[in-house]
């Protein structure tokens, strides 16, 4: 993102929890920028603390992978299913049904490198 930003002030190693604004002194934007980014990586932190490494809410789980046959192509396709899912404490939404055709042999949805341990969320 551009914009003209102050240095970023917010280092995790310090453990802090909030910045507090003093009475008369000037308000400068790396103090609100630090706030966000203090409440940024506690939900960050959090979520994954809570969720691990994946996880999806159960009433709306998100990205499932349903293939289909084409009756007039012949070809099998996939849809990929809209909801919510978690990657390392990072929302990831899909809006709405995505659906891949023609081609799908060349993205291996199935050979993946490191097996990812899911936990549905109750």
């Amino acid at each position: 993102m551009k914009g003209d930003f102050t240095r970023s002030t917010f280092r995790k190693d310090k453990h802090y929890n909030k910045v507090k604004m003093q009475q008369g002194r000037v308000q400068i934007d790396a103090d609100f920028n630090e706030q966000i980014d203090i409440l940024g990586h506690y939900s960050k932190t959090s979520l994954r603390d809570i969720i691990g490494e994946s996880g999806a809410p159960s009433e709306n789980a998100g990205f499932e992978i349903m293939p289909f046959l084409d009756n007039g192509t012949g070809e099998v396709g996939y849809h990929i299913g809209n909801g919510r899912y978690y990657v390392d404490g990072i929302l990831v939404e899909n809006e709405g049904i995505k659906i891949i055709e023609n081609g799908i042999d060349k993205i291996n949805l199935f050979n993946a490198k490191k097996p990812i341990r899911s936990t549905i969320i109750k």
